[in-house]
Order: structure tokens, then sequence, then C-alpha cells
């Protein structure tokens, strides 16, 4: 302490640096895909193959994901899904699919949500140089309640890579 004008000024000491006490390494909780693996055709790396190859097996991909037939007995895919490549480089994909009848639209909705995020996920995870994904619902909606005319409803989603 020193003492300057009568007043008595205290000098800080420093503080000892805290130890750190160790603690339990995080375990990661265990995680189911959602979306079905690649076929053999998809999961060679992409490194391996050349861009028309990769374009097939893109396809190759949505065809599997995409598979079947709808509730009102329409094929799942409504145009076969096109690869071509992005004027930015890479892999450009577009799909348009039929999609389920539900009580209401916003049910019908949930469940074409659900199939394009797994579409999406094995695309961009088959390890391909895939650029940019586009996909388009199709659901039949509702009738009108004047006339027989049901109204078709098309949901839009796209992607970048």
């Amino acid at each position: 302490m020193r003492v300057e004008d009568n007043a008595v000024l205290a000098v800080a000491q420093p503080t000892a640096a805290p130890t750190p006490a160790p603690t339990a390494a995080p375990r990661a909780a265990p995680a189911e895909p959602t979306a079905t693996a690649p076929s053999a055709v998809a999961t060679k790396r992409a490194s391996d193959l050349l861009i028309d190859e990769q374009k097939k097996a893109l396809v190759a991909v949505v065809n599997e994901r995409l598979a079947g037939l709808s509730d009102e007995t329409l094929s799942r895919l409504k145009l076969p899904p096109d690869a071509r490549d992005h004027r930015q480089g890479g892999i450009w994909v577009t799909i348009e699919f039929n999609g389920d009848e539900y009580e209401t639209i916003p049910i019908s909705k949930e469940h074409l949500d659900k199939m394009m995020r797994d579409t999406y996920e094995a695309l961009f995870t088959a390890g391909y140089d895939l650029r940019q994904a586009d996909m388009t619902a199709i659901v039949q909606g509702t009738k009108h309640r004047k006339s027989a005319v049901r109204h078709r409803s098309a949901f839009r989603s796209s992607r970048p890579g």
C-alpha cells in the first residue's frame, strides 16, 4: 500500500487463472437417415465419374426415390427427371411428380414436403456435382362445389447446392 496525500490507495493484485475442470466428451445421439441409401450406381464418388455418368446416376437416385404409383393410380413421376449442365457449373436436376391425395390441402402439402425433403437429401448427399435441384409436386386438389371440375395444385421447391 502507498500513501499519497493522506489517502490510502490499494494496489490490485493479479488474480490467478482458474484451472479448467475436465468435462465428459459429448456423445452424439444415433440418427437415422430419412432418405434411403442411393442405388449401387449412385455409390461411386463424384471424382470417379464423368459429368454425363453423374447425370445418369442422379436420375437413377430420383427414379429410385419416386418409384411406383400415387394413390390415384398415376405414375409417381409425371415426367422423367431431367439432369442437365448448370450454366454456373455443376448439374441441375428438375423433377415433376404426382402427389397423394389427403383430406385437406395442408395435410397433402405436409406429405409432399416430406417427400421433397427426403428426395433433396438423397440427391445432395449422393456425392455428385449437383448445383441445383428443382421439384414440382402436383396434386388433384379439391372439387369446386358447383361443378365437377377438380382444381389441380402445384407445389414448387428449389434448392441450390
